[in-house]
């Protein structure tokens, strides 16, 4: 038996030790009062690990009422943003909205419309795209005979 660190010969000399130095009647009471404070030190051991397993636990349950909500949060984000594409026609303004040409006092019918090349994400500028407007329905072909000129024959490629 190894008690912290020592053998059973070095624990028989410090009783030896102890009984002549306090006596055969104070042993049992100093005994008692050893007794007493290995069971009060494992009583506060006991409860600070139990208020640090409190805590513990109280922190896991807030993280998982955050996960929780975040979770309900994203999958709200993501239901409402499949619901925007097909409520919002971009190609049509919404009644008794204004574009920004009807802010600057241009009427509806010569407000400029942006044609660009479906799919690469590119600004007419980057393109070449040409800026057609409503009163000249024909200036959408422009790009076409563009093209035709580029390529040098008749039919589109």
């Amino acid at each position: 038996m190894n008690l912290f660190g020592m053998g059973p010969m070095e624990i028989a000399v410090i009783l030896i030790v102890a009984l002549i130095i306090f006596g055969p009647g104070k042993l049992p009471e100093i005994g008692g009062q050893v007794g007493r404070a290995v069971r009060d030190f494992r009583r506060a051991t006991r409860d600070l690990t139990a208020e640090f397993q409190e805590s513990i636990d109280d922190v896991q349950s807030t993280i998982g009422e955050m996960k929780a909500t975040v979770t309900d949060v994203r999958n709200e984000t993501a239901a409402l943003a499949a619901t925007i594409p097909a409520s919002l026609d971009i190609s049509q303004p919404a009644p008794g909205t204004r574009t920004p040409a009807q802010a600057n006092g241009m009427p509806a019918a010569q407000e400029p419309t942006v044609h660009a090349p479906a799919g690469n994400g590119a600004s007419p500028e980057t393109t070449g795209a040409t800026v057609a407007s409503k009163v000249d329905p024909l200036a959408d072909l422009a790009s076409l005979d563009d093209d035709l000129l580029s390529t040098g024959s008749d039919k589109p490629a």
